[in-house]
């Protein structure tokens, strides 16, 4: 059964400065996550700015996506939405891809009871059973709805729901996660200044935001860890503390953009209303990711 682990990017989507995709972009940053030895990927998330697109421009990148990398390391895909019927779409669409999973945010902007996001994680599950499996995701900072620990344990009881992305900073709640987990259901941390703590407890993976900026240095904790170097690892965690300060926390995506561009990648963009960061935090940014580089990689 694939499984989200170690680190899985949560895939930015590159855009041109029209707004088209930009899919040459796409191609080189998939080269250089693989290159930088990532473990999986979380397509159409978050960071993909998913909600800015239309169905048939997330099918359109998934399916690159695909073609370029499913070879290589599993492909898990995000399907969630407050639209029943696009999240049934995506899931019809992923069935007949290479993807290796599912991943599913709570319903979000209007308030949910406990019981209702249980029936839309349970009808989820329905609809991708039995060929793709499910991850809950949970991101309450963002959504408004926190799925609790007794849900998520309802939940778990599904078989084709193998796991949760919490991307809460509330270290607690991940240990309280990982102890009432089966040891088939997986806890995936979503929250990179966690990474380092989360591993050590159990985390399977961390599904990462802003390791498309720097891959290597994730790559290199979740690695240092499995080799029990804790000096090295504890070092690069320190190293993500610095890139979650300097890109805002994954909170404006454009300073992803801009911030590879700072790393050797021609320029791309974030749609509207997200836009570009303004000239005075380019200058700082850019001064940040040369401080970064000089003195972790």
């Amino acid at each position: 059964m694939n499984r989200l682990k170690g680190i899985s990017p949560a895939l930015m989507t590159p855009f041109k400065e029209n707004g088209e995709i930009d899919f040459e972009f796409l191609i080189d940053h998939l080269d250089f996550l693989i290159k930088s030895g990532v473990d999986s990927l979380y397509i159409l998330g978050t960071a993909a700015e998913v909600f800015l697109m239309d169905l048939g421009e997330r099918k359109a990148v998934a399916e690159a996506v695909v073609k370029n990398v499913s070879d290589k390391i599993p492909v898990f895909m995000h399907v969630g939405d407050l639209k029943m019927e696009n999240a049934y779409q995506m899931i019809d669409f992923a069935k007949n891809l290479n993807i290796a999973g599912l991943g599913a945010v709570t319903p979000y902007y209007y308030h949910f009871s406990q019981q209702q996001m249980i029936k839309y994680y349970q009808k989820l599950a329905q609809k991708a059973a039995p060929e793709l499996n499910l991850y809950l995701y949970n991101l309450p900072s963002y959504t408004t709805n926190d799925l609790l620990p007794a849900a998520v344990a309802e939940l778990s009881e599904i078989k084709n729901i193998i796991g949760i992305k919490n991307s809460m900073g509330d270290i607690e709640r991940l240990y309280q996660l990982i102890d009432q987990s089966s040891e088939d259901f997986e806890i995936v941390m979503g929250n990179d200044l966690l990474a380092y703590p989360a591993f050590l407890y159990g985390a399977k993976a961390v599904v990462s935001g802003h390791s498309n900026v720097f891959p290597e240095i994730f790559v290199k904790l979740y690695q240092s860890l499995q080799q029990g170097d804790l000096e090295t690892a504890r070092k690069m965690q320190e190293a993500t503390t610095v890139i979650g300060s300097v890109l805002k926390g994954g909170s404006n995506l454009a300073y992803y953009k801009k911030a590879l561009e700072f790393r050797g990648f021609k320029a791309t963009y974030s749609r509207e209303p997200i836009g570009k960061i303004g000239s005075s935090e380019v200058k700082k940014l850019k001064t940040s990711i040369e401080e970064i580089e000089e003195k972790y990689l």
